[in-house]
């Protein structure tokens, strides 16, 4: 019985342990904020101007492809 009684609490105690572990913070505490390589932040701005573009002449077909169906022109 005894030796039960101290099984238990070791288990209890090594759960807890891995517990706190868990989400203890790490070492130095302080996140370095993520640094990019360089020239990503200009691809970034430039590519939601192109995404435009993309689909701006995406559309311009599918009108074209429209037309030409009303029409019955044949590509």
């Amino acid at each position: 019985m005894f030796e039960f009684n101290i099984m238990y609490l070791s288990l209890l105690i090594n759960l807890n342990l891995k517990a706190v572990r868990k989400f203890a913070p790490t070492t130095g505490g302080v996140k370095k904020p993520h640094c990019y390589h360089r020239g990503t932040g200009a691809l970034r701005q430039g590519k939601l101007p192109f995404q435009r573009l993309v689909r701006e002449i995406a559309q311009d077909l599918k009108d074209i492809q429209l037309a030409r169906r009303i029409h019955g022109d044949k590509a």
